[in-house]
């Protein structure tokens, strides 16, 4: 069998004079990826045929009518597939840190959202289980919703901030660290494991 190799952090960790830069790519679900290609071809068929047949009727026929609401539902639904099939390929957590901010950036290339959190307000900084999880195959999916934190988290007035989807607990101790040796974060802002 043979000792494993130490595991290399899935971040890619990017250190300027006065800012840290770390990408996290979107973990990627094969089933989900394949799932999800099979189902836009079968949309893009079923698509083809049934605008097609509206093109048969006459405009005003009743048929038409059901045909074309139910077109409409259909691009919807091939829309969001579209769309959930980019977050999973392309999709990553970009996380900005300088002097004065912590910056989060999430989603696809050039259509991520993006949240600002001033530094001298964000408390608490630690690291714990992935938060609010569905199921393993909403991960990837929801991430890009809001709808699944991540490894690190902190409080931000009232409110709990978590980022780092997708890496390991070791690799978000590693994260923290590199934010507190860097002097991005005081001691006094990391949480003691007991509290």
């Amino acid at each position: 069998m043979g000792i494993q190799k130490p595991y290399v952090g899935r971040a890619k960790v990017d250190i300027e004079s006065d800012a840290i830069k770390l990408t996290i790519p979107t973990q990627r679900n094969i089933f989900l990826i394949v799932f999800l290609m099979s189902g836009l071809i079968v949309w893009v068929s079923i698509y083809y045929f049934i605008f097609d047949e509206i093109l048969l009727y006459d405009p005003f026929e009743e048929m038409s009518l059901i045909m074309a609401g139910w077109l409409i539902g259909w691009t919807m639904v091939g829309l969001w597939a579209a769309w959930v099939l980019i977050c999973v390929l392309t999709g990553r957590e970009i996380i900005f840190v300088n002097s004065e901010t912590l910056r989060i950036v999430d989603g696809p290339p050039f259509m991520g959202k993006s949240k600002e959190y001033s530094l001298a307000q964000a408390q608490r900084f630690r690291v714990g289980p992935q938060w609010e999880q569905m199921s393993q195959f909403s991960g990837p999916v929801c991430q890009f919703r809001g709808h699944i934190g991540g490894k690190i988290a902190f409080d931000y007035g009232m409110r709990t901030v978590r980022f780092g989807a997708g890496i390991d607990e070791a690799e978000a101790h590693h994260i923290v660290e590199l934010l507190l040796g860097a002097g991005y974060l005081k001691k006094e802002q990391i949480m003691k494991p007991c509290e």
